[in-house]
C-alpha cells in the first residue's frame, strides 16, 4: 500500500519523473562537491599545520629579508 504510493508519486508522470530525477542529480552533485571542498580543506590544513611545526622554509626567509632591506 505505501510502496504503491511512494511508487506512484515518485513515477507518476514524465513531468514528475523528470523533476525527482533533476533533483536527485542535483543532490548527489552538491554531496560530491562538499565532499572534494571537506577534502581539499582538510590538506591545506595539514599542509599549513605541518608548515608551522616544522618552521619557514628557507626561501620564505631570504624573501623576507630582501623585504626588509
Amino acid at each position: 500500500m505505501i510502496l504503491q504510493k511512494l511508487r506512484g508519486f515518485f513515477l507518476g508522470t514524465l513531468r514528475r519523473q523528470l523533476i525527482v530525477g533533476v533533483a536527485v542529480v542535483h543532490a548527489l552533485m552538491m554531496a560530491l562537491f562538499i565532499g572534494d571542498l571537506t577534502a581539499r580543506n582538510k590538506a591545506l590544513l595539514l599542509e599549513r599545520q605541518t608548515e608551522q611545526a616544522t618552521g619557514p622554509h628557507p626561501c620564505h626567509l631570504i624573501g623576507c629579508l630582501v623585504g626588509c632591506l
